[in-house]
């Protein structure tokens, strides 16, 4: 987990380099709004801190004068993009969520992604619930068009794909890819 001061330092540089205000949306159609830069940063920390990156070499070395460069994070040379989502239903994640990504984002070409899921309102509970190459993610996820409906109370807003997370390969894992993938 994220400790106070790295959570500090995240919120520290996501208010030097951007306007929270200007970024604060809904994330992931909750009734709540969040600054989307320092969701999306907090993941990235979240994974460099996984693969022993302190959170300030991560903020570092992070592309800033790049709004998008299509990846987030180099891991064993490879490019990875995170998608750090925010939820308020933590029970039974890897068996119910489903971990969603923009059509747009496919035009990119990073080796692959990785999810992370905040707790809603919290900074200091995530979890990161897998990876797949994107060759992998185009195989298996599932494609929804906008204005498409996902239950009661779900209408996609655009093309996304989604992917159950149990279809995710587990972090551990990521380090044991070979240079083909």
């Amino acid at each position: 987990m994220l400790d106070d001061a790295e959570i500090r330092d995240i919120g520290e540089y996501c208010n030097h380099y951007f306007n929270p205000e200007e970024n604060k949306k809904f994330v992931n159609h909750l009734d709540t709004r969040e600054d989307s830069n320092k969701v999306g940063i907090y993941g990235e920390c979240a994974v460099g801190k996984y693969f022993y990156t302190p959170v300030m070499t991560t903020l570092l070395n992070r592309p800033v004068h790049v709004s998008d460069p299509g990846f987030d994070i180099l891991i064993n040379d490879k490019r990875w993009d995170i998608k750090c989502q925010v939820s308020n239903n933590v029970g039974k994640l890897k068996e119910s969520y489903y971990m969603n990504l923009p059509a747009s984002m496919l035009k990119k070409d990073p080796t692959g992604y990785i999810w992370v899921l905040k707790w809603k309102d919290r900074w200091d509970a995530y979890w990161i619930m897998g990876y797949l190459t994107k060759k992998e993610f185009e195989g298996k996820a599932t494609l929804h068009h906008k204005g498409e409906k996902m239950g009661d109370r779900f209408t996609y807003t655009n093309e996304t794909y989604d992917i159950s997370a149990s279809k995710l390969m587990p972090i551990k894992q990521l380090t044991e890819l070979n240079s083909d993938n």
